[in-house]
């Protein structure tokens, strides 16, 4: 099952793999791509401190001297979550963007290469590079599909929260 830490470390693992073979111009322009999948993995880290936020508000509806507060704290604690994923998927797709933009350069800075084994080794690396997106992508993907159930009963609960908001 993919979880949160191991969606973060095949991602910056690959990632990290891909780019050490890239050159230093290579590098450079891939600093946007590198960027949005630093952004991504702090984005997910937020959401996980979200969701110990969120089974912290759950715990304390409990014990809470002031149900409404505490409601609202759990209401506040959902909408972190949902704020978080859709702020994942948007850096996905700004990820998926820029590592196009840089894949097309690379393809046309590989057809200026002279050398048979020199455009080989940089069409391999680009593929690689690509692939290594593409199952970032693919990951956040998964990660999402497996949230939203999880955030469909939050809003559930939240609902039959404020609808009978009684110690019992």
């Amino acid at each position: 099952m993919l979880t949160v830490k191991n969606f973060t470390r095949t991602a910056v693992i690959t990632l990290g793999l891909v780019l050490a073979g890239c050159s230093t111009t290579g590098s450079q322009r891939i600093d946007s791509t590198t960027s949005s999948m630093a952004s991504i993995e702090d984005l997910i880290e937020q959401g996980e401190n979200r969701l110990n936020t969120l089974m912290a508000s759950m715990d304390a509806m409990d014990d809470a001297e002031d149900l409404d507060r505490a409601n609202r704290d759990f209401r506040r604690s959902v909408k972190d979550i949902e704020n978080t994923s859709e702020r994942i998927r948007e850096r996905r797709i700004a990820m998926e963007a820029q590592a196009a933009e840089h894949a097309t350069l690379w393809r046309s800075e590989t057809a200026q290469l002279s050398g048979e084994r020199a455009t080989e080794i940089s069409e391999n690396r680009r593929a690689d590079f690509e692939e290594a997106v593409a199952d970032v992508g693919d990951e956040l993907d998964e990660l999402r599909a497996a949230y939203e159930p999880f955030i469909a009963k939050l809003r559930d609960l939240q609902v039959m929260l404020s609808n009978d908001l009684t110690r019992r």
